[in-house]
């Protein structure tokens, strides 16, 4: 790491987690100023009036004007949504929620919050826009298209492009401000070095993001405001840099070599976006997309690809996370660097395979030239910037949740087709209402609290003058998923113990009922092959679920006018949080119990090594099971693994189909050690199951889990 990166990194882990009232204190003053106006533009007053007064943080990084707040370690508050810790971040960050909960809202703020708040402590996020327009066209010429357009459509497109300008018109004046101040420090900068990059800091923010940015710093420095800005408009959690090392092609010049100003720059970049204060440092899952190949089948990497992945390496920040899009031809020095990190136990990049993920979006009726544009958009959920995202909806299909539920019925299902018509019926009759519900909230969220400056960076919603919330080019909503593993192990124990064995369906369900009190009982069920270790019989299971699902969800998005859905397994936190309200189930799992933490086999069940696990996970087909992202686990033991066994099960993998891989390669041992001297491991990143973290900063929940899975390798 280069030393003004380490300075930069210190002045964010020494500071103090504190709640920031003044975006809130703010928002309460414009609000009534704006009531009267329409929505969108009510919202780009409110933005324009944050950005003229919020405190500026010139000293925590120097290369980056942008933050959140005017100190490291804030938490920003977003009162026309709500407050409070989110509940994920109480099972990650307890000792940060504990902060959030013991601040007392300033009356004033309460107040409003009652009377305004739209739900939730954020807007929607799981977006990425449209950067090749902020790097190379600039906000003011959106500001161009707004004025074109102005006068085209019904009053409700005007307001919204009127709002569009205002908004950006507020981002540009903020860089200014960021500029006089850049400027005035370093007229006073005794250090020569120092003051040097606060010029450059004040010359990058004269010019951008109002205008095409003409270096490489600029075009960072372009990006660090507007996604900041984003954030400071509403958005929470996974909001995407979208395919920065495409964005940032022009500029691979400067990046050859990867100089050591090269290095410094993306390392400083890194920092300014790990130090975004929503939600404080839980993880806001800012997730960077490089390599990939275009429509033509042409690899998309050049030199900023690798300082980039060269920078996550240096700095070991667990958020922003990195992913690397694979083909066939990806660029081999791109390829090893990311192998070399991952065999060192980096657990960055993660690996996602185009071709599959393209087929997904083009079964929805994407364009092919867009699908090939795709990106990750948040733990591992995807996106195409600037046509399509896709958000949290609610907690879409349960899996082991509804299996559990259908063999609870009062008449207890008597073979396994049984049992699967009806979570068929049990899945259709949840997604009917979420998706339904998912529909009305986006609609809700562009009446009521627009996003116009996101809005202006998305395609076409200048020319429609719409909001991008439920104006993109593309609407697919997405299903949540999660519990897979433990419905599949579920289904087959009973299958082989209740409908082909010797327990009776009313023994298991005074079992489940007394949260498994025979222990000799349970282990007949944990006995039973599972899923991840390659046999065909049970992963026979899996595919039939995830057809009777499938099944389910084409009816509802049929009878809704919907192309299809997006179905994604993502975890992050809640399994957890699923299975703190969910009884003993019949894959032997306890009350309470924590659900699977991936597609792949639950903790301590893949017996069969690392080839089965992905065995069984190819027998799935991602383009139709899994077209919004799935998220793969795989526990690696460090001990004699070469660079060429690794690339060799990666690329094996991805040659046959499969899709995403999160790949771990750290002992037990050293976890260990980090549990009793955090100390000397402060740049151990651990991915937990969507998310990255440094593992001395995790809960000790959390910790623990990465242990057990450690303890368990294959």
């Amino acid at each position: 790491m280069q030393a003004l990166s380490q300075t930069i990194d210190a002045r964010l882990a020494a500071a103090q987690d504190h709640v920031d009232w003044q975006r809130a204190e703010i928002v309460v003053r414009a609000w009534p100023r704006c009531a009267e106006c329409h929505p969108a533009e009510r919202s780009a007053g409110v933005l324009t009036a944050i950005l003229a007064e919020i405190d500026l943080d010139l000293e925590t990084n120097p290369m980056f004007a942008g933050a959140t707040g005017g100190k490291p370690g804030h938490i920003m508050t977003m009162p026309e949504y709500g407050w409070g810790a989110d509940g994920q971040a109480r099972i990650e960050v307890p000792d940060l929620c504990a902060v959030i909960d013991a601040e007392m809202v300033p009356t004033a703020i309460q107040d409003y919050i009652d009377q305004n708040g739209f739900g939730g402590h954020h807007s929607y996020g799981h977006l990425a826009v449209d950067l090749e327009r902020v790097v190379h066209g600039g906000l003011a010429r959106i500001i161009a298209a707004c004025d074109e357009h102005a006068g085209r459509g019904d009053a409700d497109a005007q307001a919204r492009r009127r709002a569009m300008a205002t908004a950006c018109r507020a981002v540009i004046a903020w860089a200014q401000r960021y500029a006089e101040g850049a400027e005035q420090r370093a007229a006073r900068e005794s250090d020569p070095l120092l003051a040097a990059r606060y010029k450059r800091m004040a010359q990058a923010c004269r010019r951008v993001p109002a205008l095409p940015a003409r270096t490489l710093h600029e075009a960072l420095q372009a990006v660090v405001l507007c996604h900041l800005a984003q954030h400071i408009e509403g958005h929470g959690l996974s909001v995407s840099l979208g395919l920065l090392d495409r964005v940032l092609a022009p500029f691979a010049d400067e990046a050859v070599g990867n100089s050591p100003d090269t290095a410094e720059l993306f390392e400083a970049f890194l920092l300014a976006i790990h130090a975004n204060g929503v939600h404080g440092r839980f993880s806001k899952t800012q997730c960077v997309t490089i390599g990939g190949a275009d429509a033509t089948g042409r690899d998309c990497c050049n030199a900023t690809s690798e300082a980039i992945l060269r920078a996550f390496d240096a700095v070991r920040v667990p958020d922003p996370h990195v992913f690397l899009r694979w083909h066939p031809a990806l660029n081999a020095p791109v390829a090893n660097v990311a192998y070399d990190m991952l065999l060192r136990g980096v657990s960055m990049p993660l690996l996602v395979n185009d071709v599959p993920t393209v087929a997904g979006f083009e079964r929805l009726g994407i364009a092919t030239e867009d699908a090939w544009d795709y990106c990750v958009i948040g733990c591992n959920e995807l996106g195409i910037p600037g046509r399509a995202c896709e958000t949290a909806m609610g907690p879409g299909a349960i899996h082991i949740n509804v299996v559990h539920a259908a063999l609870c019925e009062e008449l207890a299902p008597q073979s396994l087709s049984q049992w699967i018509e009806r979570y068929e019926m049990r899945v259709e009759q949840q997604l009917r209402k979420q998706v339904a519900g998912f529909v009305a909230q986006r609609d809700r969220h562009a009446q009521e609290r627009p996003t116009p400056f996101t809005s202006a960076l998305m395609y076409d919603t200048v020319e429609r003058g719409s909001d991008c919330a439920n104006g993109l080019r593309y609407r697919t909503p997405a299903s949540y998923e999660r519990g897979l593993s433990n419905a599949v192990d579920a289904m087959a124990a009973v299958d082989a113990l209740v409908f082909h064995g010797d327990v009776s369906m009313d023994a298991l369900r005074a079992a489940l009922r007394g949260d498994w009190p025979d222990e000799s009982l349970r282990q007949r069920f944990l006995a039973v092959t599972a899923w991840g270790n390659d046999d065909p019989q049970i992963d026979a299971i899996a595919r039939r679920i995830l057809d009777a699902r499938h099944r389910a969800g084409d009816r509802v998005a049929a009878a809704l006018g919907l192309p299809g859905l997006l179905y994604c397994h993502v975890v992050r936190s809640l399994h957890h949080m699923a299975g703190k309200t969910l009884g003993a189930t019949a894959d032997g799992r306890h009350a309470g119990e924590a659900l699977g933490d991936s597609l792949g086999a639950c903790s301590g069940r893949a017996l069969a090594g690392p080839t089965a696990v992905l065995g069984s996970v190819l027998t799935l087909d991602p383009a139709r099971d899994y077209g919004g992202g799935t998220n793969l686990n795989l526990n690696l033991n460090p001990q004699g693994m070469r660079l060429d066994h690794l690339r060799a099960l990666v690329e094996g993998f991805f040659i046959d189909g499969g899709q995403e891989l999160q790949i771990a390669c750290v002992s037990a041992a050293q976890l260990r050690d980090a549990q009793c001297h955090p100390e000397r491991h402060r740049d151990l990143l651990v991915r937990i199951a969507g998310f990255n973290a440094r593992f001395v900063e995790l809960s000790a929940l959390e910790q623990q889990e990465i242990v057990a899975r450690a303890e368990h390798v294959c």
